[in-house]
């Protein structure tokens, strides 16, 4: 009896996998027809659920906030690298992976007080956003959640948000949006120190269905219109709808069928 090939295998538990991350078809985060045009990690004009339209910037800090430039900037001329990877584009589910790395040799110093601050502006309709709300912030983060945040009125007169996080030094977690505004929302990871030879990353998710939502820590916006979009993002735990529960087990009833056909005849 022949067995069959590993790669059916294989296809059977990507089909699972697949099927798992895939999320709504309705629904889906992409970035748009430039995407990554300035191949920074700053995402401008994604598209997010039916209507909505959003933007995310990387900000990297070292050194007691000495550098307060975009990260793909911050680390130009030093030893630092900054690089970032993206998987789910056009499903509900976004992963991006930011990553800042140490190239000195063995006799460089390390680099110390380094903060990645994500910050994240959705908008919707003219009316913009009305609410974007903490969730999951009541205990301190765990390791790899983001360790603060902060929510700003993007309208409002004076110095826009971006200058106002750079020139902070921590964040309060205070909501200075009102009714109408444009939030610009911000997350925060920290690390003392990163020496010669280490790479720190972080990894944060987009979601724009509150609905595959469990838990976790994350800022999540609602439209002011009538279109109610919804648009999160830090760390949350996805959950897949009852329907996508039902094409996972069918992928994984192929893989133990392909498994059963591997067995040696009595």
């Amino acid at each position: 009896m022949k067995h069959p090939p590993l790669s059916r295998t294989a296809a059977a538990l990507s089909f699972a996998l697949g099927l798992l991350a895939a999320g709504p078809a309705s629904s889906a985060i992409n970035f748009g027809p430039g995407g990554d045009d300035l191949l920074n990690g700053a995402f401008n004009q994604m598209s997010f659920g039916s209507a909505g339209r959003a933007n995310v910037t990387p900000l990297l800090y070292i050194d007691d906030f000495a550098v307060t430039k975009p990260a793909s900037q911050a680390v130009v001329g030093s030893d630092l690298s900054f690089d970032y990877s993206v998987l789910g584009i056009g499903t509900s589910t976004v992963t991006i992976n930011y990553s800042v790395t140490h190239n000195g040799d063995e006799f460089s110093a390390p680099f110390t007080d380094l903060r990645l601050m994500v910050a994240t502006r959705a908008k919707d309709d003219p009316g913009a956003l009305d609410t974007a709300t903490p969730v999951g912030f009541a205990s301190p983060p765990a390791a790899g959640d983001a360790a603060q945040f902060r929510i700003l009125d993007a309208g409002a007169a004076g110095p826009s948000p971006i200058e106002i996080l750079i020139g902070a030094n921590s964040l309060d977690g205070s909501n200075a949006c009102g009714a109408g505004c444009l939030p610009e929302m911000a997350l925060q990871w920290n690390r003392a120190s990163i020496a010669p030879g280490d790479t720190w990353t972080v990894n944060f998710m987009l979601v724009d269905d509150p609905s595959l939502v469990a838990g976790g820590r994350y800022l999540q916006s609602t439209s002011l219109g009538g279109s109610g979009q919804q648009f999160i993002v830090g760390n949350p735990v996805p959950v897949p709808e009852p329907g996508t529960y039902a094409l996972l087990f069918a992928g994984l009833g192929m893989l133990a069928l392909a498994q059963r056909r591997r067995r040696p005849l009595a």
